[in-house]
């Protein structure tokens, strides 16, 4: 019988010792139903004679077949041995008898994804004899009809952190579409309140109404590292199982979690925001729901009272505040979750894999999927992930990178920008730079020529970027269409990540000199920008990695020409664009005296400003600091105001001095890159945050200020987060801030 249907989830069991994939799908009407594959066996690849493979593995039970297959290497056609295991667990085995292994790497649900070309935007024809399958069929791309519920809980605890082991879970809170409710064993009163007699059936309750509402999508915002496994040890202790329509909640990781329900797609937003939205997107350097949501949905959720948390359980008002505060919280994860939907659906539609996998990739992650299932697709064999040994190896090699023509500080007027349309992706497939076609002649590579023979990785990122172009004319038609704009930001980010994952230590396709490469050829395209802008007479102010600045005086209308005139000699697809014409930039020098790269500031010909590299736009800077600066370039750049910038200054500092600054404005950033325990050194933030008691983790943000302490008190020794700071009216550092 044959049905249509989309994946949701996807694993693997064992029965009578026989590997059985299992297909979580639904059909257009959020019917669910689970297909079993028990027709795909777990296999790797073997490089080696088959008679020799049988001498050494042949009294091995774990290996059910072997046969010899067709492959390409980096581009070269070779035989390989295809070794068929009885479980998936064994096909690592295979690593241990000392052949040159492929693909024995590969998780197994994951494997038959990628050979099937499938993931959860693929419309699947699955022809089944009762729940096995007998047959399935790509129909191709179409949207899954998405089913989502947001949930935050809420927990009581007398210390900063709460601890699963002893505090409870005192209210939960699941918003959908067609539902916004809280449950709790508070006495709290509100229509969207669900009463529950303890946290044991507040939990089952949740249990209960998520798996009765159908949801094909649960969402929280740092639910893998917070909700999820504190639900899950609060359900442990209170002696039960935490269940989804009869499948447990699992709490995979230790230092990194991932939680999962079969079934169904839980997505951490967080995630996502972190890993690729926060890269591109946003301007808060602060990853809370409560900034990402105010910037990128234009709500801004409200606070509820810490201080008063011991009272919610005899105050009616407090509770139900605290309630309504939860609620609020599953809204506004929602509505974020909502807004980048679309981003994380056109990822998934490009690289397959299920959805909530996908939701967790880095842009590394991501091109490395989408490589590989073109490798599938090509009969390419896939390079193992590489040992620790390599890694450490990879880490000590250092490229050269980009070319920067220095600037000499100063304030110039009539300024074009010119830089060149996505440098490095154009570059590798110009030029057809892939670890396949390299020909290494002592230190100076050279690659295959593209008309004789394409690299695997220059073939998918033109792809990537033919997709991009035409998806660019479209939305020129279709202004509004924010499916069609999330497709071109996904395909320019995806094509933006191939060059860092060339030389990124943990890829597959890692290629020390096809990176090299890349960026040397990046420098000599600047400098002949650079030559032929000098050779019309323009003066080239700064140039660095894919841009020059060039100041063309009264001769405006020679731009055009001098592009044209650069681009007629291009490799396809290279093209330099006219970035903007801006009245004035401004140039400042670093210490040594020479002139800062990356430091900027310049007037468009509307009277817009773009910073770049000044500490109004660095986190690590107090906000009264950035603002202040911000202030000055615009006097300077818009107003030509010398006086009014300085006076703005000194009245700055008066404010400062007087005690009349506040809090908010002495906030100073910093994002941890890793746990504070790794920290050697006990610099600013982390001082603030050792003092604090609180638990923070890699990637978070600490906020903090400069107090007011003693003479021979470091700056580090007076850091205090803000939070602290503000409930207990410490006073800033006068002298510190100015």
């Amino acid at each position: 019988m044959e049905s249509t249907y989309f994946l949701i989830d996807a694993d693997y069991t064992v029965v009578d010792n026989v590997p059985v994939v299992r297909l979580f799908c639904l059909n257009n009407k959020l019917e669910r139903r689970i297909f079993y594959d028990k027709n795909f066996k777990p296999y790797c690849y073997v490089k080696t004679e088959k008679e020799t493979f049988n001498k050494t593995a042949g009294g091995l039970s774990f290996i059910e077949s072997v046969q010899e297959v067709e492959k390409y290497s980096l581009g070269k056609k070779m035989k390989v041995l295809q070794v068929f295991t009885s479980l998936p667990e064994d096909v690592p085995k295979i690593k241990q008898l000392s052949f040159q292994t492929y693909e024995a790497d590969i998780p197994f649900y994951k494997r038959y994804l990628l050979d099937k070309g499938i993931g959860t935007f693929n419309r699947l024809i699955i022809d089944s004899e009762g729940d096995y399958i007998k047959n399935i069929k790509d129909e191709g791309i179409a949207d899954f009809p998405i089913n989502v519920a947001a949930i935050d809980i809420e927990t009581f605890s007398k210390h900063s952190f709460p601890n699963p082991k002893s505090d409870p879970i005192i209210a939960v809170s699941i918003v959908s579409a067609g539902l916004k409710k809280c449950i709790t064993w508070l006495n709290a009163e509100s229509d969207n309140i669900i009463k529950a007699k303890d946290e044991k059936d507040l939990l089952l309750k949740l249990s209960e109404i998520l798996s009765s509402n159908n949801f094909n999508v649960i969402v929280g915002y740092n639910s893998d590292s917070f909700d999820m496994p504190y639900i899950a040890e609060r359900a442990k202790i209170l002696g039960f199982r935490f269940t989804v329509s009869g499948f447990e909640l699992k709490i995979k990781g230790e230092r990194k979690k991932v939680a999962e329900i079969n079934g169904l797609a839980h997505i951490d937003i967080l995630n996502f925001i972190r890993n690729i939205y926060s890269i591109y997107n946003l301007k808060t350097e602060v990853l809370t729901l409560r900034e990402v949501a105010a910037e990128i949905t234009g709500e801004r959720k409200g606070e509820f009272n810490w201080d008063d948390i011991n009272e919610v359980f005899s105050n009616v008002k407090l509770a139900t505040e605290l309630c309504e505060y939860c609620i609020q919280d599953s809204n506004i994860t929602l509505l974020v979750f909502n807004t980048v939907l679309p981003l994380i659906t056109e990822l998934n539609k490009l690289v397959g894999q299920t959805f909530a996998d996908v939701s967790r990739m880095a842009t590394g992650i991501v091109v490395e999927n989408l490589i590989m299932k073109h490798a599938v697709i090509k009969n390419e064999l896939i390079p193992n992930k590489p040992s620790d040994f390599q890694i450490n190896d990879r880490i000590k090699k250092i490229n050269v990178g980009a070319f920067v023509f220095q600037p000499t500080a100063g304030l110039y007027e009539n300024i074009a920008v010119v830089d060149f349309r996505s440098l490095y992706p154009s570059i590798i497939v110009s030029h057809n730079i892939c670890p396949s076609t390299i020909q290494l002649n002592g230190d100076q590579p050279s690659f295959t020529p593209k008309e004789e023979r394409l690299g695997l990785i220059p073939s998918v990122l033109s792809e990537v970027i033919t997709l991009r172009f035409e998806a660019k004319d479209r939305l020129k038609l279709e202004k509004d269409n924010k499916q069609l704009n999330a497709r071109v930001l996904v395909l320019k980010l995806i094509a933006n990540g191939f060059y860092g994952y060339l030389g990124y230590y943990n890829s597959r396709w890692y290629c020390f000199e096809c990176a090299g490469a890349t960026t040397a050829l990046g420098r000599k395209y600047v400098q002949d920008v650079i030559s032929t802008a000098e050779s019309y007479k323009f003066k080239v102010l700064y140039a660095d990695t894919d841009s020059a600045f060039i100041q063309f005086g009264e001769r405006k209308q020679t731009v055009n020409e001098f592009i044209n005139g650069i681009n007629s000699k291009l490799p396809k697809p290279m093209e330099l664009e006219l970035q903007g014409f801006y009245a004035r930039a401004i140039f400042v020098s670093s210490k040594g005296g020479i002139g800062a790269k990356k430091k900027y500031a310049m007037s468009d010909l509307d009277g817009n400003i773009t910073i770049k590299g000044f500490q109004s736009v660095r986190r690590d800077w107090a906000v009264i600091a950035k603002n202040l600066q911000k202030e000055v370039l615009n006097k300077i750049l818009l107003e030509n105001d010398k006086e009014g910038a300085v006076a703005t200054v000194k009245n700055i500092i008066e404010k400062i001095k007087t005690g009349q600054a506040g809090l908010d404005e002495l906030v100073i950033l910093t994002r941890l890159r890793k746990d504070p325990s790794s920290y050697q050194q006990t610099n600013r933030h982390i001082s603030a945050v050792e003092k604090s008691g609180m638990k923070f983790v890699s990637g978070d943000t600490i906020k903090y200020i400069i107090a007011k302490g003693k003479n021979n008190e470091s700056v580090s020794e007076k850091a205090v987060l803000y939070e602290i700071a503000r409930k207990n009216k410490i006073k800033y550092d006068p002298d510190y801030y100015i």
